[in-house]
């Protein structure tokens, strides 16, 4: 477990006066955010060790993009002269200069980074959809604009309606905050395909669940059925077979009164 330790943490009881990373995630993810974006420019105080892999996975596992200030065993360095760690300075020169995409923060990030200090940054997104998402919608450009559109047309025609789902939500965020315009006609027509899509799915899997259960209960019941129709005929069956087994060792066959004197 991973943990971000604060001001005021016990390094001697860690678990109960820092914040674990899993409970930062889940907490984000309770926002309902379209996306969430983990940022942490930390390292452990020992470099043997990492606090990025277990997180890195955990992350992953939840579709959220996320970027680390540094690799394992390294150490995540504040640069005297600008006051500030060398990761968030170069984070943010980066966003000014129009580095607005995972993808391009991943190319940009390790070779800045390089010229103040040796840590290399690691740029994580769950699925290829994400590569082009624009993070920062207003220093996004034209391009990276049309990229954004041509991913979500892309992904569509090709029926990945979760991945479009998510490049037409963030297209039409961007728009609206970069331009103060909503999707264009081709665009909506296309946004609506994808969500209707998405609802058949939903509504058809919703149905074979309901089918699933009824199936499941059915059989259930049907086991349970057969049990007591086993039940039952053992329970007739018992004085017959100990009367056949009688016979064949020759011993006098027992009445039923017989029997229920020897239960008793």
């Amino acid at each position: 477990m991973d943990y971000l330790l604060l001001s005021d943490t016990d390094v001697e009881n860690i678990e109960t006066s820092s914040l674990s990373v899993n409970y930062v995630i889940q907490r984000l993810q309770l926002i309902g955010a379209n996306n969430i974006i983990v940022i942490i420019d930390a390292c452990r105080d020992n470099k043997d060790s990492c606090v990025k892999h277990e997180t890195q996975q955990q992350i992953r596992k939840m579709g959220q993009i996320s970027i680390f200030s540094c690799s394992r065993y390294e150490y995540s360095r504040e640069e005297p002269k600008i006051q500030q760690g060398v990761f968030t300075h170069t984070l943010l020169k980066a966003f000014r200069s129009g580095q607005v995409t995972p993808k391009k923060l991943d190319e940009y990030l390790p070779s800045e980074i390089a010229k103040l200090s040796k840590q290399t940054p690691i740029v994580n997104f769950g699925s290829t959809a994400q590569s082009n998402l624009i993070l920062t919608p207003n220093y996004a450009n034209e391009d990276d604009i049309e990229n954004l559109r041509s991913d979500a047309f892309t992904a569509s025609k090709k029926e990945k309606w979760y991945d479009a789902n998510l490049l037409f939500k963030n297209l039409k965020n961007v728009k609206s905050i970069k331009k103060d315009v909503g999707l264009d006609k081709e665009e909506k027509g296309e946004y609506k395909k994808v969500r209707d899509k998405i609802h058949e799915k939903q509504k058809k899997f919703s149905n074979t669940r309901s089918v699933t259960d009824f199936s499941e209960t059915n059989n259930i019941g049907k086991t349970i059925e057969m049990l007591i129709i086993v039940l039952v005929f053992s329970l007739l069956a018992m004085p017959l077979m100990e009367n056949i087994l009688s016979v064949m060792f020759r011993d006098e066959p027992e009445t039923p009164h017989k029997i229920e004197n020897r239960n008793k």
